[in-house]
């Protein structure tokens, strides 16, 4: 079955650098082709892969909310609160240009649709859209 997931957010936005415009000391970014990028208003991230199991199976994988980092590498985190499990703290860590960056949000888990879909919505955080 393919399996997307696409997370957008705003922060301060994207901006292109290039060698006649050089990389701002203050500010973080990514690579992506030969493009640097600098953060200005949207970060977007989408993640596809193409797995052969049963939607019952990949329903049951998503479900299990903190064990999610063991199979998804850029997810460090996620915690279910425990007086609210329909809430959950998600972080996200990674490496651009050498230094860490971390990222997190609060999540509520929106009414599922069994082996058809899984949602929620960001309340804090990095948002979701």
């Amino acid at each position: 079955m393919p399996w997307s997931m696409e997370r957008t957010a705003r922060s301060a936005g994207f901006t292109a650098c290039s060698p006649e415009q050089p990389w701002p000391s203050d500010h973080l970014g990514s690579v992506v082709g030969l493009k640097l990028l600098i953060p200005k208003d949207t970060f977007r991230q989408v993640a596809e892969i193409e797995i052969d199991v049963p939607c019952s199976v990949a329903y049951d994988c998503y479900s299990d909310r903190e064990a999610i980092p063991q199979w998804m590498p850029f997810i460090s985190s996620v915690k279910v609160l425990k007086d609210k499990p329909d809430l959950s703290r998600w972080t996200l860590k990674y490496e651009v240009l050498g230094r860490d960056v971390e990222v997190s949000w609060l999540a509520r888990n929106l009414q599922p649709i069994r082996n058809q879909k899984i949602h929620w919505r960001s309340l804090d955080g990095l948002p979701n859209r």
